[in-house]
């Protein structure tokens, strides 16, 4: 019996996001996606301090992270066993990043072009 799937070979991953219990990522802008789901994320960053050195990030990483960030192999698998959704965190981030998709944009851009003004 497996507890995983391989699926390393799909490469569409938006097709993945739907039946993955846990995000574990690096830096990768995959989290704005998988935040719809409101399910836990696990950030695997080994060289976080030389990333933040040599490229940094736009918004500060611990205040805009909504989920658990493992610096080594332990922590990851701790992390693992011990993920739950943050929603306070989690729904800050969605509010900020992703407040505008709402299944309107469409209308709101028609609207601006072709609406009353």
């Amino acid at each position: 019996m497996h507890f995983y799937l391989d699926l390393s070979n799909d490469r569409e991953i938006n097709d993945l996001l739907f039946i993955t219990d846990i995000l574990i990522t690096d830096y990768s802008s995959v989290i704005y996606e998988y935040s719809f789901f409101k399910k836990p994320v696990i950030f695997y960053t080994p060289d976080f301090d030389e990333y933040v050195s040599s490229r940094s990030f736009f918004y500060d990483f611990d205040v805009y992270n909504y989920g658990k960030r493992a610096n080594n192999m332990d922590e990851l698998i701790n992390s693992i066993k011990t993920s739950k959704y943050n929603k306070e965190k989690g729904d800050k981030f969605y509010k900020y990043f992703c407040g505008a998709c709402d299944g309107n944009s469409a209308k709101r851009v028609v609207d601006y072009f072709l609406g009353d003004k």
